[in-house]
């Protein structure tokens, strides 16, 4: 009897696999890095998902035959048809017999934290998108617009920040707070210049690395550093904002369930 079910949930930092029965209680769950295609290219984006699977049902000890379905969650899909065909076809091919079904990672996050109901779902991590339905079943999103020009209130927009904020701060364009002397620290600078060539080569090619870099924002808000205060407050008040007046104006889509995701 096919009673096993596979859920993965892929990230622009990570990726989770879960295995459960209809019970939606996971007798498996795992952690991998992130399945973006948009950073790891269509195959490798593929080659990791079947291994997600592989290893997760091994590891649970459940056949592939057993499963009823596996629901794929990833970052971009739904953006380009033709990489959503490549990338369905290919998960099909490498995953059968095991039928696979595959959306954006902000619908999983939808159907797990709301169990498929009425509200809305609010994620900032690397990126930063809201996803929901309505009562009369209609589905809604805003947000999930690519670092590049949005992603606002995301880790990764938050670094940028923090970044920006600390090269005004060694200028002297705003007053140094805790964040010049703790990134001073935590990279061992000697001088404020010496800051880009460690960005520019360990930081900017990474989009994990740039949303890491908020903890440090963070850190120094909570330490008191008004710049960095704002930049955190900014960027979430702005996606928070901009997401109720998206489903507001869908109008069956009531803002009565708001649904935090994680950051990373």
């Amino acid at each position: 009897m096919k009673q096993w079910y596979v859920g993965v949930d892929g990230g622009g930092t990570k990726t989770a696999v879960a295995i459960s029965t209809a019970d939606s209680v996971p007798i498996q769950t795992m952690t991998y890095p992130t399945c973006s295609y948009q950073s790891i290219g269509i195959p490798e984006s593929v080659a990791l998902i079947t291994k997600v699977v592989r290893e997760a049902l091994s590891g649970g000890g459940v056949s592939p035959q057993d499963c009823a379905g596996c629901c794929v969650g990833m970052p971009c899909y739904g953006e380009n048809p033709a990489n959503d065909r490549e990338i369905v076809r290919l998960l099909t091919d490498a995953l059968t017999p095991v039928p696979v079904y595959v959306v954006n990672d902000g619908e999983v996050g939808w159907a797990g934290s709301l169990a498929c109901g009425e509200g809305i779902h609010i994620v900032s991590g690397t990126g930063s998108i809201a996803f929901g339905r309505g009562c009369d079943k209609e589905f809604a999103r805003c947000g999930g617009w690519v670092e590049f020009f949005g992603d606002e209130g995301s880790c990764y927009w938050i670094g940028r920040q923090g970044m920006s904020l600390f090269s005004k701060e060694a200028d002297g364009r705003l007053p140094r707070g805790p964040l010049y002397d703790l990134v001073h620290g935590e990279f061992g600078l000697t001088e404020d210049y010496q800051f880009i060539d460690r960005i520019v080569r360990e930081f900017a090619p990474y989009r994990e690395k740039v949303a890491g870099f908020q903890r440090y924002v963070l850190q120094a808000a909570r330490a008191g550093d008004t710049g960095a205060h704002d930049s955190h407050a900014q960027g979430k008040t702005s996606f928070l904002r901009r997401a109720h007046q998206r489903f507001l104006l869908r109008r069956y889509l009531p803002c009565r369930r708001i649904h935090p995701g994680p950051s990373p």
